[in-house]
């Protein structure tokens, strides 16, 4: 009973006023059957009993206009429960995406390394949120056929009282298997989790874009079909499995079902167990109890099979929502970041043994620039990683301040930080919006960079400046070259005033050209600020005020590029190594 009391506040917690139009609507719903039976058994018996007589028309007058109200009424519930149905959902979907979304963005790292939790967050959140809405209505219809039921047995009783049992008896079963097959079908979903994601990858293929040039040049649309299909393959004849059981499960308590209404007819038209049943009654009862006995039949099992789904995907629901979070708000507001300081720290990543990162002990502080070196897989990008607070499962300490890192309130410190990745994201956003990303329009700073960079150019071809859209999804969007699109990165971080930036591999993709014009930017632009530069390319780091040189998670060196370069090691060896490629 608390999981459902636990539903009801969360459908309250969605829309209040929906849920409680629809219980509405549902109560008065509930008399409806009854109203029925009892003003057509006065109409239909004085009509049978007064024909001959003239104050007939007065004596059934009342029940005529009471009919057509009760009448207009029915189609009038129909209707408003539709249009409140649809709304519901709506405001559910809705609601419930907002409240993912939310979720998700204040998610640990680790909760997306643990393949437990991320299949739990694809299923909850690639599931159809409209589970919620169902259940809820679900539950609704269920209540009015089961207070209706009782209205029922209690009329049916009149007739026959161990008719009335066996219908209950009969029923009861059909319970158990709906909320049995609901049960199932969800724990089919919960398994095949990784299939759906793998799959959806696949047809995704097929579908966006961004694939399209290379499935046209290496042709491996067949292989990739085939892949699909077998997947799918198996989903379906999974699903066709439980349907089928399903299905012949239904249909047998359909029969059933149907035999004892043919019996409960039978009864009532032969007059067994009631001597004192008027024509009008018994003709109005037949009418009800056949469309009640249909609704049993079908409505009933489906929608305890939507209960137990639905019911199943909020519990999942509530796991989702109670993963731990990254805890933002601490003592300490940093207002301006001045030093970080890493002291013998290690790390590994979730489900791995191996160490990447082995009793580091660094410092950054006052507008210096400092490097960190090494080749791939050294362990370079994992710093900043930690810098960022994307993982917190470290031994060690990090100081930011002098204060340990746990003790600053994360937003105001990652208000001091602005990354450029390698892998920095073409958002299928305006010019203009691809630079300020949710910040406030300025006017004159956006100009100011856009000159800084030279970017006039690529605004004068676009069709709408910058109000033009980027990348391939929206019809009439322009597409940048990779140079252009490597600009509007850098405008990005020089829009963003913080004390401490970090460039995490920023030209591994870069020209002779490019590279150039990049180290003077940064040389320009940055000289007055703490930055710390991830490379393994020279060009970028030799001018840094300090250089880490990290192997296999450990720092090996440090120092000037002049003082490294005069060390017989690793610095050197990497440095001959890079310049060997120009002369050879």
């Amino acid at each position: 009973m608390r999981r459902y009391i636990r539903f009801l506040r969360y459908c309250l917690h969605i829309n209040r006023k929906f849920v409680f139009s629809y219980i509405f609507l549902g109560i008065f719903s509930i008399f409806t059957p009854y109203l029925y039976i009892n003003i057509f058994s006065k109409i239909f018996d004085k009509l049978v009993n007064n024909l001959s007589n003239n104050i007939v028309v007065e004596n059934i007058l009342i029940y005529f206009i009471m009919l057509i109200l009760l009448t207009v009424y029915m189609w009038f519930f129909e209707t408003v429960e539709s249009k409140v149905k649809n709304l519901f959902e709506l405001s559910v979907d809705s609601k419930v995406v907002i409240d993912q979304l939310k979720k998700i963005s204040n998610l640990k790292q680790e909760s997306f390394e643990n393949e437990d939790i991320y299949n739990l967050i694809s299923r909850v959140c690639s599931e159809d949120r409209s589970l919620i809405s169902l259940t809820f209505i679900s539950i609704v219809g269920f209540i009015v056929v089961f207070s209706q039921s009782v209205i029922y047995f209690y009329l049916v009783s009149r007739v026959n009282f161990i008719l009335a049992c066996v219908l209950l008896i009969i029923v009861i079963p059909m319970f158990y298997l709906a909320n049995k097959f609901g049960k199932e079908n969800y724990s089919f979903s919960k398994s095949f989790t990784y299939i759906f994601r793998k799959n959806k990858f696949l047809y995704n293929i097929f579908v966006e874009k961004p694939f399209a040039k290379e499935k046209e040049v290496f042709k491996f649309g067949n292989f990739y079909r085939e892949k699909w299909k077998d997947k799918d393959d198996t989903i379906r004849k999974k699903y066709h499995i439980i349907n089928l059981k399903w299905y012949g499960a239904i249909k047998l308590s359909n029969i059933i079902t149907e035999i004892i209404s043919f019996i409960i007819i039978f009864t009532i038209i032969f007059g067994y167990g009631s001597k004192n049943m008027s024509v009008g009654f018994a003709v109005a009862f037949i009418t009800s109890i056949s469309k009640f006995i249909n609704s049993i039949s079908w409505n009933v099992p489906y929608y305890l099979k939507d209960i137990s789904e639905g019911m199943e995907y909020f519990d999942e629901n509530i796991l989702f929502f109670n993963l731990e979070e990254e805890n933002s708000k601490k003592s300490y507001s940093l207002e301006v970041l001045e030093k970080i300081e890493f002291r013998n720290v290690n790390f590994k990543y979730p489900n791995f043994d191996k160490l990447v990162l082995k009793d580091v002990s660094f410092s950054f502080k006052d507008k210096n620039h400092y490097a960190i070196v090494g080749v791939n897989g050294s362990g370079k990008s994992t710093i900043v990683k930690l810098i960022l607070g994307i993982y917190t499962n470290f031994k060690g300490n990090i100081l930011v301040n002098d204060k340990d890192i746990f003790e600053i309130d994360y937003d105001s410190f990652r208000k001091n930080i602005v990354v450029l990745n390698q892998d920095f994201k073409k958002y299928d956003l305006t010019f203009k919006d691809n630079i300020t990303l949710g910040l406030e329009y300025d006017e004159k700073k956006f100009n100011s960079i856009i000159s800084k960079l030279e970017l006039e150019k690529v605004i004068k071809k676009l069709k709408n400046g910058i109000e033009t859209n980027l990348g391939k999804f929206d019809i009439g969007a322009s597409d940048l070259s990779g140079g252009e699109w490597h600009k509007i990165a850098f405008a990005r971080i020089l829009y963003r005033d913080a004390p401490f930036y970090i460039f995490d591999e920023p030209i591994s993709s870069y020209d002779a050209i490019s590279e150039k014009e990049f180290v003077n930017n940064i040389n320009k632009y940055f000289k007055d600020k703490m930055c710390l530069i991830i490379s393994h390319r020279f060009s970028i780091i030799k001018d840094c005020d300090y250089i880490y040189v990290l192997k296999d998670g450990e720092i090996v060196q440090s120092g000037r590029h002049e003082d490294l370069q005069s060390i017989c090691g690793v610095y050197k060896k990497m440095f001959e190594m890079q310049k060997g490629l120009f002369y050879e």
